[in-house]
């Protein structure tokens, strides 16, 4: 019995000491969280920012571990909810991985959506074959070049027919913002020994009732030597209306001294003012 009793009391002492030692250990735990500050609340950017731009104003503090705010990650970027306006998550961690997490909205102030780009006007000899998608690019402000992300949703060109054809093309950039344009393709007789014109660009942007001048867009004029050709010996047909959304086409022709005509095309695609 005496052994008995020992045995107990040594089991008792151990025990008390066993929960002493569990109390200690969770009374030196870090439990507490740690804390994001905000000085700016809602952030307005521009488009030409870099990603650090996106810390501004947050700093993070922990009762044990101090100063966190280098420490600070962008959790997650929402979609838009309207054109420029995302949601930004936050999170940082102390040492013991106790964390924070913290939202707020951002405005990229100057941000416009994905813009299309041509690399050579839309036209082919009849007979050609037509590789549409070589000659598009899509740049977004915020993305660069998301060409990828490009669609052609319909396209019934015959490449045996001369005409004026219509294709649609769509796509959605990182942040949900979708584009959708309707553009013309022309199959036409085009003669390689004609005069060559040149442009800046071959597709642009206006404004509904703003002023479009489409000669500024010309680079160059030549005739079939290389000579240069005046450019308001260019004749300019239009066939887009400024007065509504939408887009059309400008053709520019140039008649050499051999009587031979040469043209080109400008896409051009009209937005709300």
């Amino acid at each position: 019995m005496r052994y008995l009793r020992l045995v107990t009391i040594l089991i008792f002492v151990a025990a008390c000491a066993l929960l002493c030692w569990t109390l200690y250990s969770i009374s030196l735990r870090d439990t507490a969280v740690p804390k994001i500050m905000d000085s700016v609340g809602q952030l307005h950017l521009s488009v030409s920012d870099d990603a650090g731009a996106l810390m501004q104003g947050l700093t993070a503090t922990d009762d044990r571990d101090g100063d966190l705010t280098d420490r600070i990650l962008v959790e997650r970027v929402s979609r838009f909810s309207q054109p420029g306006v995302c949601q930004v998550s936050y999170v940082v961690f102390d040492n013991s991985n106790n964390f924070c997490r913290y939202q707020r909205t951002v405005v990229y102030d100057d941000y416009e959506s994905p813009r299309l780009q041509l690399e050579q006007p839309l036209m082919y000899r009849m007979g050609e074959q037509i590789a549409i998608m070589d000659r598009i690019r899509l740049h977004d402000c915020l993305d660069g070049d998301i060409t990828y992300k490009l669609k052609l949703e319909s396209s019934n060109v015959p490449a045996d027919t001369t005409g004026v054809y219509e294709i649609e093309l769509y796509a959605t950039n990182n942040y949900g913002d979708d584009i959708y344009a309707k553009i013309p393709l022309n199959i036409g007789v085009y003669s390689a020994d004609a005069p060559q014109i040149l442009l800046k660009q071959y597709l642009a942007y206006a404004k509904v009732g703003e002023d479009f001048a489409p000669l500024a867009y010309v680079e160059s004029v030549e005739d079939r030597a290389g000579t240069p050709i005046p450019v308001d010996q260019v004749k300019v047909i239009s066939q887009v209306d400024l007065s509504k959304p939408g887009g059309g086409q400008i053709c520019f022709e140039v008649t050499d001294q051999r009587g031979v005509t040469g043209i080109t095309y400008l896409t051009v695609i009209v937005e709300e003012s």
